[in-house]
């Protein structure tokens, strides 16, 4: 074990999340109301974009590796069938609200998907790629090694859902726990989709 670059992958997640959570509670808890305005989805989206960039630096710097984007073809076609649970899991949950948007203003829809898109570009490159990444050059290769850094990377990923708490308008605690055991399994799916197609690309999607 490397214990300076799992150190480094452990707090660099935590960094950026907690810069995050930071920037954000100032904001909601300063502009009085703000939580509940459909434009703060996109100033949201603005924070945890330009967060996603350092994070992506991050990377390229302490790891001398880049956080590859574009779908990986050759490999989602060698192993499609990797898809079928995500997208039966998540898929299911999509189709099922579809209906539902047509009854809200094209200015709500686009702020709901400029905040889903923000959350899953941003975790998944903190968590998945970031910390998929770092962990991976952290521990020496074994048959447990893929086990070790998917629980590692979405019990830190689902367990930063309990700051939601601290928001204005915070959820329930049963509600948060229920979040954060659905976002652990989430996190697998995740890890499991960037492990082996090498693209953080089809976790984005289905996270988002």
């Amino acid at each position: 074990m490397n214990w300076k670059k799992f150190a480094s992958t452990i707090g660099g997640m935590w960094l950026a999340y907690l810069v995050y959570k930071v920037i954000t509670l100032i904001l909601l808890y300063t502009l009085d109301g703000l939580q509940s305005k459909p434009y703060y989805e996109f100033i949201y989206f603005i924070i945890v974009v330009s967060i996603t960039l350092v994070i992506f630096n991050w990377t390229k710097r302490f790891f001398k590796q880049e956080i590859i984007f574009s779908p990986n073809i050759v490999a989602l076609k060698k192993q499609w069938p990797i898809l079928i649970v995500p997208l039966f899991l998540y898929g299911i949950d999509t189709f099922a609200i579809l209906p539902s948007a047509t009854e809200y203003s094209f200015y709500i829809v686009m702020a709901s998907i400029a905040s889903a898109l923000g959350a899953a570009i941003f975790e998944e490159m903190r968590d998945r790629g970031f910390g998929g990444i770092g962990l991976a050059l952290s521990i020496e290769n074994s048959q447990w090694k893929p086990m070790f850094i998917a629980i590692v990377t979405s019990f830190i990923f689902s367990t930063t859902h309990y700051f939601n708490l601290l928001m204005p308008n915070a959820p329930t605690l049963v509600a948060t726990n229920q979040q954060v055991v659905s976002t652990f399994f989430l996190g697998m799916t995740s890890i499991v989709l960037y492990m082996r197609t090498g693209s953080i690309f089809y976790s984005i999607l289905i996270h988002f």
